[in-house]
């Protein structure tokens, strides 16, 4: 009986665990949002400026840019990147997140949520009720690589 049941496992065949490639998985997603429609960049162009684009992923706020591999980038960075080359005046990237009910970071110079806009390029978040974003990364943009000889355990 045990050795049918080894022979059973022994031919199943293992779970191989793959890795996140965030570098390659930003590069795909700036190429997805550089197909986009011309038209698509004129509407933002055509918002109240400041212009911020918000994440959950981002735990404060910063103007400059990071490069896809940098290991602070995220997604509201590419998009911001992509943004500022299509001609849309994107001051910077800022958090989403809050404590008890105060956002986490606050914009830059004398900026204000109430004055700026503000735009969120994630996926719906049902505890916030945001809305999920054209602009979020999509699963056809993740890129994941095989392990190297571990077996990808770490």
């Amino acid at each position: 009986m045990f050795l049918k049941i080894n022979l059973f496992y022994s031919l199943m065949p293992s779970t191989v665990h793959h890795s996140l490639d965030s570098a390659k998985t930003f590069l795909s997603y700036e190429q997805r949002l550089r197909r986009f429609s011309p038209r698509r960049f004129q509407r933002l162009k055509k918002l109240p400026q400041p212009i911020y684009i918000s994440s959950y992923q981002a735990f404060g706020t910063d103007f400059k840019d990071r490069a896809n591999d940098d290991v602070r980038c995220n997604p509201a960075f590419v998009c911001m990147r992509v943004m500022r080359d299509f001609g849309v005046p994107v001051k910077g990237v800022t958090s989403e997140r809050k404590k008890q009910d105060r956002y986490v970071a606050d914009l830059l110079d004398n900026d204000t949520r109430d004055n700026a806009t503000v735009l969120y390029v994630g996926k719906y978040n049902y505890f916030t009720e945001k809305k999920s974003s054209p602009w979020r990364l999509l699963p056809c943009d993740v890129v994941k690589t095989l392990p190297t000889g571990d077996g990808g355990r770490s």
